[in-house]
């Protein structure tokens, strides 16, 4: 990876995190400017995770037929679009077709630039995976706190889009990614595969879950919305900085060890948030505890299961699964319940 390629896909991972930070923020607005309950408001998250699958999918069976930097620009053209049209969205279903642009772009960057700096630079993969996903908490940090400035999610939303329009002539000259014609084939039947893939929909789902609804948790318990939008980018800046911590623990932890402990952070975290008086502090140190586990994850899966190509994208499909399902989920259980479920 050239020094201009690293620097265009970290500027492009925190116009990734912006975008999908917004949306928890946003959910509230969203629900009173189009009149929506709360399950349907949840469908810009499914929708965006779908399409990131799509997006997979895409770049999983196609490839090898365009260059890598074919993919990362269009990718990153795709992303900027969905920003400005989910924007400047009039009406409910243009909203949501603006979510699944976004969404396709960000499937294809994310595991194609995941791949990229979990091969490319040796024994310092784990460490540089954390460094980029470190950009992506900044851009998730620094998307509620622009709602909670700005007092919407429209300029927020421009904002990401010219990130990402920034990014696409800096990752032109990155290098070709691997795949499976390559590094050989795998499958769900590979050894340890359908765990990593089990793992990713699990912790992606709590991911997002956690980021979209705490606003409208601590809303429902006091709290105003730019304090809930505040306290949002606090999870996401946790999680920030949980990955920065991580770039010197990845050098002397093994990552399946690091990925573990960080979990068990996680559950301390989540638990403790059950109390409206904790739940605040509690959902910072829970994103601070998934911090290392995504990047980290993939440092582990590159190892257990050398056909890196196509067992990260079957892995990262697997994550965007839980994105489409749990934050929807608890938005159907908050319509039957109340906001104190999430």
């Amino acid at each position: 990876m050239s020094r201009t390629a690293t620097i265009g896909s970290l500027l492009l991972f925190v116009a990734l995190g912006a975008s999908l930070a917004l949306y928890g923020p946003a959910l509230p607005v969203l629900r009173e400017r189009f009149g929506v309950d709360a399950g349907t408001s949840a469908l810009v998250l499914s929708t965006h995770f779908a399409a990131a699958i799509a997006g997979i999918a895409g770049w999983t069976l196609l490839g090898r037929r365009l260059p890598t930097r074919v993919w990362t620009s269009a990718a990153a053209i795709l992303l900027a679009t969905g920003a400005v049209g989910f924007a400047l969205a009039p009406v409910w279903p243009i909203a949501i077709a603006a979510s699944a642009v976004i969404g396709v772009g960000f499937g294809v960057l994310v595991v194609v630039l995941n791949l990229l700096f979990a091969t490319g630079f040796g024994d310092r993969g784990a460490a540089m995976l954390n460094l980029l996903n470190a950009s992506f908490g900044i851009g998730a940090t620094l998307g509620p706190l622009g709602f909670a400035a700005t007092g919407g999610y429209r300029i927020p939303f421009l904002g990401a889009a010219v990130l990402a329009a920034a990014g696409v002539p800096l990752v032109l000259g990155v290098p070709e990614a691997p795949t499976e014609a390559r590094l050989g084939r795998s499958s769900l039947l590979a050894p340890g595969l359908l765990g990593f893939v089990l793992l990713y929909m699990l912790y992606v789902g709590l991911e997002s879950s956690a980021g979209a609804w705490v606003a409208t948790n601590l809303m429902s318990g006091g709290a105003g919305e730019a304090a809930a939008a505040n306290w949002t980018a606090a999870f996401w800046a946790a999680m920030t900085v949980g990955r920065l911590l991580a770039i010197p623990l990845a050098l002397r932890i093994a990552p399946q060890w690091l990925v573990m402990g960080a979990l068990g952070l996680a559950t301390a975290g989540l638990a403790l948030a059950h109390s409206p008086t904790l739940a605040p502090a509690a959902f910072t140190l829970t994103g601070l505890a998934f911090g290392p586990v995504f990047p980290t994850g993939l440092a582990w899966l590159t190892r257990a299961v050398p056909s890196a190509g196509r067992s990260t994208a079957l892995v990262i499909a697997g994550a965007e699964v839980g994105g489409v399902t749990i934050p929807a989920l608890t938005g159907r259980l908050i319509d039957i319940s109340s906001e104190s479920v999430v």
